[in-house]
């Protein structure tokens, strides 16, 4: 809606804004140590947070609870992105490793050794919203018959690291795609834009680097 904003804090806490009213919400303790990581779930609903006590949470934002605790990483969970289908939550973290937890059966479902050095960052493909014109889910006339192109968001989920890399896993057996080298240092945040086109990283190095296809036509 992009009515509301999230925050994660170092006071062990993490907060629920109204931009519109400039007004907090909801103030939610529920990590013993310091929260660094939020993200929503594509309709709103949900929350899930991340914390140096390597420890992730799923909030119901309805009520307010902790509706799901995420225990398997050994240290720091400095990333946390939903998938667009809605249930299925990717953690990164400082002990190298990215685990995907699905809400359906409450647990993690797959670990992936992603780095060799801890993940500082993690997106999903988000994919356009619907309606919008060349997105995903926009609808094209081929004569009269109206064909829905097929949805690619959450295909692919990106992560980056202090050993200075950039991956991209597939989102369907979570293997290895592609590895992007450019930074000098460590690699600190990375984010995709909403038609796939590009991605983009920020390092220790001082620099922010686009990324995009050998063969994109900008």
């Amino acid at each position: 809606m992009g009515r509301f904003l999230g925050s994660a804090g170092y006071d062990g806490t993490w907060r629920f804004w109204d931009v519109e009213a400039g007004a907090e919400i909801l103030i939610q303790r529920g990590h013993s140590r310091e929260v660094y990581a939020i993200a929503f779930q594509c309709d709103g609903s949900l929350a899930a947070t991340g914390g140096l006590d390597a420890v992730g949470r799923v909030w119901d934002l309805r009520t307010g609870r902790s509706a799901l605790t995420m225990e398997g990483h050994v240290s720091d969970i400095l990333g946390i992105d939903f998938s667009p289908n809605g249930y299925q939550i990717a953690t990164g973290s400082a002990d190298n490793t990215i685990r995907i937890w699905d809400l359906r059966t409450l647990r993690s479902i797959h670990s992936i050794p992603a780095h060799t050095s801890l993940v500082s960052d993690l997106k999903f493909y988000p994919g356009q919203p619907a309606g919008i014109e060349g997105s995903d889910t926009a609808m094209q006339m081929d004569g009269e018959q109206p064909q829905q192109q097929p949805n690619k968001s959450g295909l692919y989920l990106g992560s980056c690291s202090f050993d200075g890399t950039i991956k991209l896993w597939s989102a369907d057996d979570w293997k290895l795609q592609k590895s992007l080298v450019g930074h000098t240092g460590k690699v600190t945040g990375l984010d995709i834009s909403s038609d796939g086109r590009f991605l983009g990283s920020s390092g220790f190095d001082r620099t922010f680097k686009l990324w995009a296809p050998e063969d994109a036509a900008y």
